[in-house]
């Protein structure tokens, strides 16, 4: 059988390449190999992948690859009966080197498209996580007096009531993240601290009163640009006990709330003074508006409301 129309003994022998075991099995003698000895040099520099621009590239290999299946597909078939045929030594080294040629062709394709471990693709656009938008609500955080206050019976806006009885203001700062944050009100209402001045007082707590939690809940509410509101610990009724410890609550009511207005200018919150709105004319607790030493009733609600809503309609001073 003849190939390409040469007759095999009218062919002088022509190696492919020369096979040297001498360098960890690099054909070409060499790290780099010797570039003249390598007959698909060519084939290489065509299909050199910096050679092509991205958009000929993706349009060359996907207009080749099948091409290149239908060529390998034949190969076989050339090479399989080859094989098998009694033919000369020759005729079966023809059928050697075509095979290799495929096979530098397939290389070729294969480096030229991205070296065969990442297949071209379309470029997927990125996803960007986009804060969460703030809506009319406002949320409410705070302790008992906060919880106990009907706020719809005031304001017919949407609102989230926040306040746990009992809570100091690092219980509030602990779960502000879940609920006010998450929940990605327009404004916040902080209103704590008397049960952190009380539990001291008591000695439930050995940690002095600070307003370091309501700091940190208002700089994440600033942060996720959501309008901050802080309120002032109301006048207590601390003043005729016996107690000695309770009998300082109402200096340290006022102590607390001076550090609150400071953080209010310095920070750019707004402040709602329910301390001043809630005083008898001699300076203590208006009792008439509290059911007990530091819950408001129905009219020391009342009271609060009309100090805070002014302000949930002004927009926010410049810190």
């Amino acid at each position: 059988m003849t190939l390409c129309g040469e007759s095999a003994q009218r062919r002088a022998p022509q190696p492919l390449v020369e096979t040297r075991n001498d360098n960890r099995g690099n054909p070409h003698g060499g790290p780099q190999g010797n570039r003249a000895d390598d007959p698909l040099l060519g084939l290489r520099e065509r299909f050199r992948p910096s050679s092509l621009k991205r958009g000929a590239q993706k349009k060359f290999c996907e207009g080749k690859i099948g091409t290149l299946a239908a060529w390998a597909r034949s190969a076989k078939n050339v090479f399989t009966l080859h094989r098998s045929a009694t033919i000369g030594r020759s005729n079966y080294r023809d059928v050697k080197i075509i095979r290799n040629i495929f096979a530098g062709v397939a290389v070729s394709l294969v480096a030229a498209c991205g070296g065969g471990t990442t297949a071209v693709h379309p470029t997927q656009p990125t996803v960007v996580q986009q804060p969460p938008t703030l809506s009319n609500i406002t949320a409410f955080m705070g302790d008992s007096i906060t919880q106990f206050w009907d706020i719809p019976a005031n304001d017919p806006a949407p609102t989230i009531n926040f306040g746990v009885a009992g809570q100091t203001t690092p219980d509030m700062l602990a779960r502000f993240n879940n609920d006010v944050i998450a929940s990605a009100p327009g404004v916040v209402v902080i209103l704590g601290g008397i049960d952190d001045i009380a539990q001291y007082a008591n000695g439930v707590t050995t940690t002095p009163p600070d307003i370091e939690s309501i700091k940190a809940m208002a700089a994440m509410a600033q942060a996720a640009g959501i309008k901050v509101i802080l309120c002032s610990v109301m006048p207590t009724n601390y003043n005729s006990t016996s107690d000695p410890l309770l009998s300082t609550i109402p200096s340290t009511v006022v102590d607390f709330n001076q550090q609150l207005m400071a953080l209010a200018r310095a920070s750019g919150y707004l402040y709602a003074d329910y301390y001043d709105a809630m005083l008898a004319p001699d300076g203590t607790q208006n009792t008439a508006l509290f059911t007990d030493a530091v819950h408001p009733n129905t009219a020391g609600y009342a009271v609060m409301w009309s100090v805070l809503a002014p302000l949930l309609q002004e927009d926010l001073p410049a810190p």
